[in-house]
């Protein structure tokens, strides 16, 4: 039923997970930080939704700052390495030499998820 909604074009499909089991998930090793969002060009389609921009900046401050379910390093890691390696992009995900990389400077205090 959820992909039927996103091919006709659906922006949100609710799924219900409470924030315990939220957090048994998140906290397993193999599980990634992503975002299933997605980023149209400016004036094309119905836009992006929050969190495409927002997934990131939640998990750091849910479970890093709040909850404390990871230091900010194992946090770091499951958004950059760990996706660049379940999908095999060999050359991405870590700051090494022959990678490619862009860089974020933050303020972990600072951040607040507004999404």
């Amino acid at each position: 039923a959820a992909v039927e909604l996103t091919i006709e074009g659906a922006q949100f499909v609710p799924i219900e997970l409470s924030e315990n089991d939220i957090a048994t998930i998140v906290r397993q090793p193999f599980v990634a930080g992503s975002s299933d969002g997605w980023v149209t060009e400016h004036g094309h389609g119905a836009g992006s939704p929050p969190r495409s921009y927002g997934a990131f900046v939640r998990r750091l401050e849910r479970y890093v700052k709040q909850r404390e379910l990871h230091t900010l390093p194992e946090a770091v890691q499951r958004i950059t390495a760990l996706p660049a390696e379940i999908l095999g992009l060999r050359d991405r995900g870590r700051i090494d030499a022959g990678y490619a990389a862009d860089l974020v400077i933050f303020d972990l205090e600072g951040l607040h998820d507004r999404a």
